[in-house]
C-alpha cells in the first residue's frame, strides 16, 4: 500500500508547525522589531541587518514585510528606509528549511513530552510563558511532519509505480518550477513549499536538482500570492508592497534561467556549487532559496531609489480608492495586534474627517464632489469593514495583551457608525429648511464643531478637553432652540417646523456621541465632568 495518509498526514503538521510557530513568534518578537523599526533607520546596511533578524526572528517572512507595511501606512516610517527590510526579513526565514536535512527524531519526542506537560499545568494560557511554549509546540509539530514525509517519501521512492512517474517528471525538468510556483501560489508561503521539497528530497523521493527548482518556483508562487494580499493598498504602503513582490519575483526570474541552462547544457553553474558544498539534497535546496533571496535583496538594496521611482510613476503607481474601501487596514495586518491597532486608529480618524463633509453640501458657495447619502453608505460601508478587521485582530490575538485597544477601538466604531447616521438624518432634515435662519446657524454650528472634533481627536497632541468642553451638557440649548422655534411669529409653516425640531434632536444626539468618542481617549474611558460650556450654538437666532 503506498504510504499517501502519511505524507498528507506529514505535510498538514508541517502547515499547522509553521504557523504555530509564526504566530508565536511574531507575538514574542513582533513588538520588540516595530520598536527597533521606530527608533530610527539611519542607513541601508542597518535596515537590512533589522530585515534580516526580523525574518530570523518571526520565521516570517510576510510578517516582517506586514510589519513594516503597516507601520509605514499608519505614518510611523517613511518608505523609503524600509525598503530593504522587507527584502532581507524574506532571506532571514531560509534558515528552517535546513530542518529538514537535520535528523533529531529523539530530541524532538523529548520536546515534545515537555511541551505536553507544559499544556497540562496550562502554561500556555499564562501571560509570560503562553507565547513560548506555544512557539515550541509549533516547532515540535514542524519537525514531526517533516519526520512523516521524510519516512513516507523513503517507503514511496521504493515503490516501481512512483519511481516511474518520478522518472517521467524527471525527464521533463521545468516541471518541478511549475510545481513549486503553483504550490507556493496555493500556499502562499515559499518558504513552506521548499521545506516539504526538501523533506522528500531528504527521504529519496526527489533528486536534488528537481527540489532544487521546486524551491525557487515556490518563491515565484508565493510573489504572485503576496501581490494579491497587499493589492488594496494605497500610497507609500503600497509602494513598499510591490518593492516586496517585485523581489519575490527577481530573485527566481534570476534563478529559474541559470538553473535551466546548466541543466540543458551542462555546464557547470549554481547547482554545481551547492553540490560542491554538500552532497545532502535537502541542504541543497535550502541553499538554493536562501540563493533566491539573496540574488534578489542585494540589487533591490542597491538599487532602491531608482526602482523607487520606477514605482512611483509606472505601473504600480498609487490609484484611485474607491470610497467604500478602506485606506489603512488589511487582513494580512491582524497578525500583530498593535501595528494592526496604529492602523485602525489611522483609519478611524479618517472616517471622523468625513463628518463635516456631510454637511459641505449645504453651506453656501460650497459645491461638495459626492453627496450625502453616497458618503454616509461609504463610511458605513468601511466601519463595517474595520469591525471585521477588529474581529480578526482579537482573533490573532491569543494572549489577550491587546484587548484593551481592541475594546476602546470597537467603542469608537460603535459611536462613529452612530455619529454617521445622526450627522446624515440632521443633514436630511435641515436640507429641508435649508432657506431658514436657524437651519443656517445649525448648519455653520454643527459644521464648525465637527471640524473641530476631527482636527483635534485624530493626532495625538489633540486638546481633548476643548472637544469635552465643546459637547458638555446641550440639552438645555437644544430646549431653548426647540421653544424658541415654537414662539416664532409668524409661524413656520408646519413642514419646516417639524423639519427644524428634528434637526435640533439630531443636533443634540450628535453633540453627546461626539462627547462620548472624545471620553474614549482617556485611560479607562471614565467621564469628563465640565464646569463651564462654551457656546458653540452663539450663531444660532433664538427667535
Amino acid at each position: 500500500m503506498l504510504p499517501l495518509p502519511e505524507i498528507f498526514a506529514g505535510i498538514g503538521l508541517i502547515f499547522i508547525g509553521v504557523r504555530t510557530l509564526a504566530a508565536n513568534l511574531r507575538q514574542i518578537a513582533g513588538p520588540r522589531l516595530r520598536r527597533i523599526i521606530s527608533a530610527g533607520i539611519r542607513s541601508a546596511p542597518r535596515a537590512s541587518l533589522i530585515g534580516l533578524l526580523g525574518g530570523l526572528a518571526t520565521q516570517s517572512a510576510n510578517g516582517t514585510a506586514f510589519i513594516a507595511v503597516s507601520m509605514v501606512s499608519a505614518g510611523i516610517i517613511p518608505v523609503a528606509p524600509a525598503l530593504p527590510i522587507v527584502v532581507w526579513g524574506a532571506v532571514g526565514v531560509t534558515g528552517k528549511i535546513v530542518l529538514a536535512g537535520i535528523n533529531i527524531d529523539m530530541w524532538v519526542m523529548l520536546v515534545t513530552g515537555i511541551v505536553g506537560m507544559c499544556f497540562y499545568f496550562n502554561l500556555q494560557h499564562s501571560p509570560r510563558w503562553g507565547n513560548p511554549v506555544g512557539a515550541v509546540l509549533g516547532l515540535c509539530l514542524l519537525f514531526l511532519g517533516i519526520h512523516f514525509v521524510k519516512v513516507a517519501a523513503s517507503d514511496l521512492a521504493a515503490d516501481r509505480t512512483a519511481r516511474d512517474l518520478l522518472l517521467l517528471a524527471q525527464n521533463w525538468y521545468p516541471l518541478g518550477l511549475v510545481m513549486g510556483a503553483a504550490f507556493g501560489f496555493l500556499v502562499q508561503n515559499g518558504t513552506t513549499v521548499a521545506m516539504i521539497a526538501a523533506s522528500f528530497a531528504a527521504g529519496g523521493l526527489l533528486a536534488g536538482e528537481q527540489s532544487v527548482l521546486i524551491a525557487v518556483g515556490a518563491s515565484l508562487g508565493a510573489g504572485l500570492a503576496s501581490y494579491l494580499e497587499f493589492a488594496n493598498q494605497a500610497g507609500d504602503a503600497r509602494l513598499l508592497a510591490m518593492f516586496y513582490v517585485v523581489s519575490k519575483l527577481l530573485g527566481a526570474a534570476l534563478m529559474a534561467p541559470l538553473l535551466l541552462f546548466e541543466h540543458y547544457t551542462g555546464m557547470p553553474l549554481l547547482f554545481a556549487g551547492f553540490v560542491a558544498v554538500t552532497q545532502q539534497p535537502a541542504l541543497q535546496t535550502a541553499m538554493a532559496y536562501a540563493a533566491t533571496q539573496c540574488l534578489a535583496a542585494l540589487p533591490m538594496t542597491l538599487m532602491r531609489v531608482p526602482i523607487l521611482r520606477l514605482l512611483r510613476r509606472g505601473t504600480w503607481r498609487n490609484t484611485q480608492r474607491s470610497l467604500t474601501e478602506p485606506t489603512f487596514i488589511f487582513p494580512a495586518a491582524a497578525g500583530e495586534a498593535n501595528a494592526a491597532l496604529d492602523l485602525v486608529d489611522r483609519e478611524q480618524a479618517r472616517l471622523l474627517g468625513q463628518l463635516p463633509d456631510l454637511l459641505t453640501g449645504l453651506l453656501p458657495e460650497a459645491a461638495a464632489d459626492v453627496t450625502a447619502k453616497e458618503l454616509h453608505n461609504a463610511g458605513r460601508a468601511v466601519l463595517g469593514e474595520v469591525s471585521g478587521f477588529l474581529r480578526l485582530v482579537t482573533q490573532e490575538d491569543g494572549g489577550g495583551v491587546a484587548a484593551f485597544r481592541i475594546a476602546a477601538c470597537e467603542g469608537r466604531n460603535e459611536l462613529l457608525s452612530g455619529l454617521f447616521d445622526a450627522v446624515y438624518e440632521c443633514a436630511v432634515e435641515l436640507a429641508t429648511a435649508r432657506d431658514d435662519a436657524m437651519a443656517r446657524g445649525l448648519i455653520d454650528g454643527l459644521h464648525a464643531l465637527l471640524a473641530t472634533a476631527a482636527e483635534e481627536l485624530s493626532s495625538s497632541g489633540g486638546d481633548i478637553d476643548l472637544i469635552s468642553e465643546l459637547t458638555f451638557e446641550r440639552t438645555e440649548m437644544a430646549d431653548d432652540m426647540r421653544a424658541g422655534l415654537l414662539a416664532r411669529t409668524p409661524p413656520v409653516a408646519p413642514e419646516q417646523r417639524r423639519a427644524l425640531v428634528r434637526a435640533a434632536g439630531m443636533y443634540e444626539t450628535v453633540v453627546w456621541l461626539l462627547h462620548r468618542y472624545a471620553t474614549t481617549f482617556r485611560a479607562g474611558g471614565a467621564a469628563i465632568t465640565a464646569t463651564k460650556a462654551t457656546p458653540v450654538l452663539a450663531v444660532l437666532p433664538m427667535a
